[in-house]
């Protein structure tokens, strides 16, 4: 996704989508941030997102019907 879409709300919007087009409740979604230079801007995206923290660093999870996402209202994906 461009730096240019981030921040707007277009990435909650389409993991929504995602969410509601492909997975049921309690479904699992699994997610690794890796630092890199490129990457810093999204360091907190997996937080903010609604995902869960692992133990193990880096790692997260995300279940459907429990977690949830900050869905911008504003944006239509269809």
């Amino acid at each position: 996704m461009s730096c240019r879409a981030m921040g707007r709300g277009v990435e909650y919007s389409v993991f929504d989508h995602f969410l509601s087009a492909s997975l049921q409740d309690g479904d699992i979604v699994t997610g690794k941030y890796v630092l890199t230079d490129k990457n810093k801007p999204v360091e907190d995206l997996l937080d903010k997102m609604g995902f869960s923290k692992y133990e193990t660093e880096g790692c997260h999870s995300f279940i459907r019907g429990r977690n949830k996402n900050p869905k911008a209202d504003y944006i239509k994906i269809q």
